[in-house]
């Protein structure tokens, strides 16, 4: 699997000597830290469960979910798993689908 890293340099300067060396040295100094971003996942190819949709009209579309976990609390919330995405569900009603990163498996 590619995975697309974003580099950000967090510049620090730590006291005014060393800043004071560089510009009498001319040598280019930086100091700080390697900050890597992961890219955002990469879309599916499947469209996911839009709010609003009923627990039928989502198992009818993407069949049955690998797991089901709820309801729980008030308003009932159900979460429902599925390989490439999670769907949450107040009621009887989708409030929220959300895929999973590709390198991490949902709980």
């Amino acid at each position: 699997m590619n995975t697309v890293l974003l580099t950000m340099t967090i510049v620090t300067a730590v006291g005014l000597g060393n800043v004071a060396h560089a510009a009498d040295s001319n040598t280019r100094q930086t100091l700080g830290d390697r900050l890597e971003v992961p890219a955002q996942p990469v879309p599916l190819q499947k469209k996911l469960p839009s709010r609003g949709m009923s627990m039928s009209q989502v198992e009818r579309g993407w069949g049955s979910p690998s797991r089901r976990a709820g309801p729980v609390g008030r308003p009932p919330i159900s979460r429902w798993v599925y390989d490439e995405f999670t769907v949450y569900f107040e009621h009887q009603h989708v409030i929220h689908s959300v895929q999973h990163h590709r390198n991490s498996k949902a709980t």
